[in-house]
């Protein structure tokens, strides 16, 4: 039987509910206490949200399809009762999901403002996507999915939950979303109870990204098209700190190349490689204050003026050049 089948609507009085007693239910704010409602949503933490079936009808074919069947007789109770109001009574349809998940999916669906639902929980924001996936809400698919990703882009900590929600729902831009979101943590990151939703092979396959990114990564430090484009305006090729030791570094066609480079910037490679191996899209690596102190101790007055002078277009092209590493390699997803 589907799951619309199940919650039909057959007419039984309120007392035979679930057991469920009048003085323990709660009612829910405005829109959703409208005494002209034609329906109570019954939730599992008992509060009740009065609502037009004509806006859900709308918004989810599930509830269209629902209120289209035929109503069952009375000693065929399916999660569903009657309330009393005045001499009329309305449905109530009892559904799984908590207040807190409820009030924000249907003032998605409402003429209402919409919730900010990306400042909240990231659990939260879980919940009510997994109610719009169930409840077949189209907008309120859509408008959790957008929620999710603008949660991250604020909040980055939170891209192995991010990540583990998009794979229990299969959603693969905002699976790639996250897992780019999570190459600015060192891995394999912070234990979130939303782990517990991830299969062994989904979660092996995020650790696999992180390594491969951070590998392509660090290695664009060792190429001389890098050092070339991303780094022209440090300084000049002819110049005193010129360190008296070459570095190799790795020509298009494969070749390694041997290279005078300055002082501070052999000393700085170093620091950035080390850092960006263990979070390869960190904001905070590719900074002025990390090579500062190398400049500082080459003392060499030109390198600092230029790089100060530089540093805006240089650290630009840097992540630019890190960006397009990054999209070079693929996260697996296991459903595809």
């Amino acid at each position: 039987m589907d799951s619309a089948a199940s919650l039909a609507l057959p007419p039984s009085p309120i007392s035979e509910f679930d057991g469920v007693s009048e003085s323990t239910l709660r009612q829910a704010s405005s829109p959703f206490d409208n005494p002209d409602a034609d329906l109570i949503l019954r939730t599992s933490d008992e509060m009740d949200f009065r609502v037009m079936k004509v806006v859900l009808a709308l918004s989810s074919p599930f509830f269209k399809d629902m209120f289209t069947l035929p109503q069952p007789g009375s000693s065929d109770r399916r999660g569903t009762s009657l309330s009393p109001m005045g001499s009329e009574s309305i449905p109530i349809v009892s559904i799984t999901e908590s207040s807190v998940v409820l009030d924000p999916l249907l003032r998605i669906c409402y003429p209402v403002e919409s919730p900010r639902l990306h400042q909240q929980d990231i659990a939260l924001i879980g919940d009510v996507l997994g109610a719009a996936l169930k409840y077949d809400i189209d907008v309120a698919i859509s408008y959790t999915r957008v929620c999710l990703r603008k949660h991250l882009a604020s909040c980055s900590g939170d891209a192995v939950a991010a990540y583990a929600i998009a794979c229990q729902f299969k959603l693969d831009d905002e699976a790639r979303f996250a897992a780019k979101e999570y190459l600015k943590l060192p891995s394999p990151g912070p234990a979130v109870p939303q782990l517990a939703l991830l299969s062994g092979m989904d979660y092996y396959y995020l650790l696999d990204y992180h390594k491969k990114v951070s590998d392509a990564v660090v290695s664009l430090f060792r190429k001389a098209e890098f050092l070339h484009t991303a780094l022209v305006n440090l300084s000049s090729s002819n110049h005193p700190c010129l360190s008296g030791a070459t570095e190799p570094y790795e020509w298009t066609d494969g070749k390694s190349i041997p290279y005078l480079t300055h002082k501070w910037w052999q000393s700085s490679r170093s620091v950035l490689t080390d850092a960006l191996k263990i979070a390869p899209l960190s904001n905070e690596i590719i900074a002025l204050a990390t090579i500062a102190p190398h400049l500082t101790t080459s003392g060499c007055d030109h390198c600092k003026n230029r790089a100060l002078l530089n540093w805006e277009e240089t650290k630009s092209k840097i992540e630019s050049a890190i960006r397009k590493e990054v999209s070079k390699v693929e996260l697996t997803l296991t459903w595809r």
